[in-house]
């Protein structure tokens, strides 16, 4: 799997990366999506218009059976087998608003974006 990318869902195969909101210096983690969605960033902070639901599937304290599970009730087939892989990276299954769409993605990201993007949360 790919680091700091999208592994499953709206957006799959777009990079993650750092981003802030509104020139100040508060950071959060973005999609990027290639040129073939036709859309711009997708910030991944809490808030009217984005993250509204978000799930940890590899989580130190579950273990490998329960995250399958979880991730093929949210993804399907990619999210169980996402779910019962390496606990290198974290995997989060997020949902979110772009516009008035909802969209699921399942993002891989390292532990430097983990923190930016649960630090987004509150």
């Amino acid at each position: 799997m790919a680091l700091n990318q999208v592994i499953g869902g709206d957006f799959k195969g777009s990079p993650v990366k750092e981003s802030s909101i509104n020139d100040k210096n508060y950071k959060v983690i973005s999609i990027f999506p290639s040129m073939k969605y036709g859309v711009g960033e997708i910030d991944l902070s809490q808030g009217e218009d984005g993250v509204i639901r978000y799930e940890v599937l590899n989580q130190e304290s579950s273990n490998d059976t329960g995250n399958a599970i979880l991730g093929a009730a949210l993804f399907g087939i990619v999210g169980a087998i996402v779910g019962s892989g390496s606990k290198t990276a974290y995997i989060v299954a997020v949902e979110y608003y772009y516009g008035e769409d909802l969209m699921k993605s399942l993002i891989e990201i390292d532990s430097r974006l983990y923190k930016i993007f649960i630090a987004s949360q509150f």
